[in-house]
């Protein structure tokens, strides 16, 4: 008995249907406490929170050092951020 191509699609999806599926693993997410906080903070308390803190964050927001930041803020003009 031979299959016409109908039958055999059907088959096949059938079959695929069948198949379970790797299960996924859930992802868990996490945060920062002064990222859970930020509605509070404005750009310079965000700065000097992080400076005190977190100097690893602080380095990676801003992609400088403490030190170069102030050199910059020095060549623009700005006061030191407190």
């Amino acid at each position: 008995m031979y299959l016409n191509d109908t039958e055999l699609i059907c088959i096949a999806v059938a079959f695929g249907l069948n198949q379970k599926k790797p299960k996924q693993n859930k992802r868990t997410r996490w945060m920062k406490e002064w990222y859970k906080q930020r509605a509070q903070y404005s750009h310079e308390k965000l700065l000097n929170c992080l400076r005190m803190t977190e100097p690893d964050d602080y380095r990676n927001f801003l992609r400088m050092d403490a030190t170069s930041y102030e050199n910059l803020l020095k060549v623009r003009g700005i006061t030191k951020i407190v």
